[in-house]
């Protein structure tokens, strides 16, 4: 017997009080997610599943353990909470951790993060859409090696002994594409989109960037010599970029290890008065948003950084007791990318959904106000050191800008700078703001950052 997420959420709590759990929380998932992946041109594979699963915390005698499972009935449940039990016997007792939080209402109202579309499809809907942009791509010349499309409707379910229960639903639509062009040497592409469905996405954009950035690391040269330059960020970079960095330094649990550069520098000037960071849970662009996070604590909207100054830490329940302030809903499970298995993650203290407030301007608006800068189209990885922000990120296509304009594309270089400092330096944010995993972010320039080439 298949049983539904309330009833097995609501099992494993009965059963880790009958078993002498002081306290307990369940975590429970069900998915139902679609695949077609594309190898070489061609649809290799499509994919049709089902998942429902269950992490289950227990605390005793200050213990914690934690086990998860999936299940089709109670008896999988039961067998989890005894896992869990059987691991915090094992585990040290930590005399910060009081217990889970305590029953708490919405903050706010549910944004619309669920599309009705999503799961009337098939995997015949996601090939038809995988095939169209190959097409366009393979008219231009430029090859699509491998490419996924992924959609996915989830409901999660998370509550506990101490009487809080809240419930999320969500769709997601994913799309990784790559591409490549062989005139006159090897050129990549890459392009991913997020959506709660597949309303609004253009096969024939999707297939046009794909070329274009092909093309246009194909016909990159070697850079040469070093500078200091103005570093521009489309979304894509710009959010990873940040995230790995600021987004790191503002986890209550970075600050609580003091690894955090900003651990003492609430209400202080970090960063450009032109940058506000917004955590906005309410705002249904998001793929994760929602009135509560993944622990069952309440959300809402609110500033991380406002015009520059540090106004508040994202804390999960652990690190806001350790703290001595109250968690601030910040606790996801859940993932953009891929609705199976979510029950099997732990607890990661991230936004909800990060928003940088756009400005005014249109990305050729912030490239012509640069004097000497590169547009980075793609980097090997585009990631920040999360406890320095340093970086030095290899550059595989760069347009390079002179007096506004762009002069010239360059690959094999390195781009070094430190995002912490980049941010203090903030020359241009543009208006073009973009759904990448759990942020919404635009174009960024940002000032005093070295490219470095061969002799």
């Amino acid at each position: 017997m298949v049983i539904n997420i309330s009833s097995a959420y609501m099992h494993g709590l009965e059963r880790a009080r009958r078993i002498g759990a002081e306290q307990a929380e369940a975590f429970v998932s069900e998915s139902r997610s679609i695949c077609a992946y594309v190898d070489g041109d061609r649809i290799s594979v499509t994919e049709e599943r089902v998942d429902r699963g269950i992490g289950v915390r227990i605390l005793k005698d200050n213990r914690l353990g934690r086990a998860t499972a999936n299940f089709n009935g109670f008896k999988e449940i039961d067998t989890c909470v005894h896992r869990a039990m059987e691991a915090g016997a094992m585990s040290m007792p930590d005399p910060v951790f009081k217990g889970f939080i305590g029953p708490q209402g919405p903050l706010m109202f549910e944004p619309d993060v669920v599309s009705e579309n999503i799961d009337g499809l098939f995997p015949a809907h996601l090939v038809e859409v995988a095939m169209q942009v190959v097409a366009l791509v393979n008219r231009h010349g430029v090859k699509v090696p491998r490419a996924m499309i992924r959609s996915g409707s989830v409901d999660t379910v998370v509550g506990n002994t101490n009487g809080q229960e809240a419930h999320h639903a969500y769709s997601m639509v994913y799309m990784h594409f790559t591409s490549m062009s062989d005139e006159p040497r090897p050129g990549e592409g890459i392009e991913q989109w997020f959506s709660h469905s597949l309303e609004g996405f253009d096969p024939e954009i999707m297939g046009m960037r794909l070329v274009q950035k092909a093309k246009a690391a194909a016909n990159a040269v070697p850079y040469q010599g070093r500078e200091t330059l103005t570093m521009i960020l489309p979304p894509h970079n710009a959010s990873e970029m940040l995230t790995t960095s600021i987004g790191v330094a503002m986890s209550g649990e970075e600050v609580n290890l003091s690894r955090s550069p900003w651990a003492d520098r609430l209400g202080e000037q970090v960063a450009s008065r032109s940058l506000t960071l917004l955590e906005d849970p309410t705002d249904p662009r998001g793929i994760l948003s929602g009135c509560f996070d993944d622990e069952g604590c309440s959300a809402s909207k609110r500033p991380l950084v406002q015009s520059g100054v540090l106004k508040e830490f994202m804390y999960d329940n652990y690190n806001a007791t350790k703290a001595g302030v109250k968690p601030t809903g910040n606790v996801i499970k859940r993932s953009t990318t891929d609705p199976r298995a979510i029950y099997r993650g732990g607890n990661k203290i991230a936004p909800l959904n990060l928003v940088v407030i756009p400005g005014g301007k249109s990305v050729e608006d912030v490239m012509s106000s640069v004097d000497r800068g590169i547009y980075v189209e793609q980097f090997a990885w585009p990631q920040a050191d999360p406890l320095t922000g340093r970086f030095g990120l290899e550059v595989r296509c760069g347009h390079m800008i002179e007096g506004g304009e762009v002069v010239g594309t360059i690959r094999n270089a390195l781009l070094s700078g430190n995002m912490f400092d980049a941010v203090k330096d903030i020359r241009g944010i543009a208006d073009d703001s973009t759904v990448h995993h759990n942020t919404i972010v635009p174009t960024m320039a940002f000032g005093g950052v070295d490219l470095i080439g061969g002799d």
